[in-house]
């Protein structure tokens, strides 16, 4: 889901005009997608459950010679904690919300709804899934 909504981003974006968004990307993973955003100029939070975080913060240091530090930030968020994490709303505003391979149970429905609600404060994001 992530390369395919990658491709998806640089065709319909275009890889210039990527350069200047700010993605905010739930449910990273293996933060594959926030990085190649990254490399290719834009500025991407990648936030994952704190489980995750630690697999992200490893890829982010393997790749850490190719992909411009200054263009992202790895952060937690969990869909479930209600509390608003402020360097995740800090780091936006946000053009574009990403996400892919995210709902694959029932029970994550509502909190990735509130999640979305939250962190959007209040201004027109686009919201890419694959």
């Amino acid at each position: 889901g992530a390369i395919g909504l990658l491709h998806y981003l640089k065709i319909e974006v275009g890889i210039e005009k990527l350069k200047h968004y700010t993605f905010l990307e739930l449910g990273a993973g293996t933060g594959v997608l926030g990085m190649n955003l990254a490399l290719l100029g834009a500025r991407v939070m990648i936030t994952d459950s704190e489980k995750l975080r630690p697999l992200i913060c490893e890829n982010a240091l393997l790749n850490k010679n190719l992909i411009p530090t200054e263009n992202f930030a790895i952060q937690t968020l969990d869909w479930f904690e209600t509390a608003i994490n402020p360097s995740v709303i800090s780091y936006g505003p946000y053009d574009t919300i990403i996400m892919s391979d995210v709902l694959y149970e029932p029970d994550l429905i509502h909190p990735l709804v509130s999640t979305l609600l939250a962190y959007t404060g209040g201004h027109d994001a686009d919201l890419h899934t694959a």
